[in-house]
C-alpha cells in the first residue's frame, strides 16, 4: 500500500502559534486559533466558547462562528457525533451552570440564542 499523501498545509507548534501555511502557494495566515484533525470538541469549547458563556451570562452579547469548506466538519463540532457532544449542547449546559452559580446575585434572567447556517449565500434559522 502507498504512504498516505500529506495534506498541502502545515499546522502547529512548527509553523507558530496561531497559523496554518499552505504549502503549496507559500502563503501563511493568522488566525485567533487554529486547531488540527485531531483535536478534540472539549479543547475548542475549551480555548474559543468558555469565555463568550461566562460573557453572555454577564450580560454582554456573544457570537461563535464556524467557517470552513464543505464537509471541514463544521456540523460535527457543533453537534457532535453521539459519542461526544458538539459546540451547542456544551454551550447550553455550561450557561445553565454559571448561571445556577450566580443565583446568589440573579433574582431573574432571560436570555436568547440563536443557531443559523450560511451555505450558498442563504441563512437558514437551525
Amino acid at each position: 500500500a502507498a504512504a498516505p499523501t500529506p495534506p498541502p498545509w502545515r499546522v502547529g507548534a512548527e509553523i507558530g502559534e496561531g497559523c496554518v501555511l499552505d504549502l503549496t502557494a507559500g502563503e501563511r495566515w493568522n488566525f485567533d486559533h487554529v486547531f488540527g484533525p485531531s483535536c478534540a470538541t472539549a479543547d475548542i469549547f475549551a480555548v474559543c466558547m468558555k469565555d463568550v458563556i461566562q460573557s453572555f451570562c454577564d450580560g454582554i452579547n456573544g457570537t461563535v462562528f464556524a467557517y470552513g469548506q464543505t464537509a471541514s466538519g463544521k456540523t460535527h463540532t457543533m453537534y457532535g457525533d453521539g459519542r461526544s457532544s458538539g459546540l451547542i449542547r456544551a454551550s447550553s449546559a455550561e450557561m445553565f451552570r454559571v448561571l445556577a452559580s450566580m443565583k446568589e446575585t440573579i433574582a431573574e434572567y432571560s436570555m436568547s440564542v440563536s443557531y443559523m447556517e450560511i451555505y450558498n449565500e442563504q441563512v437558514a434559522d437551525l
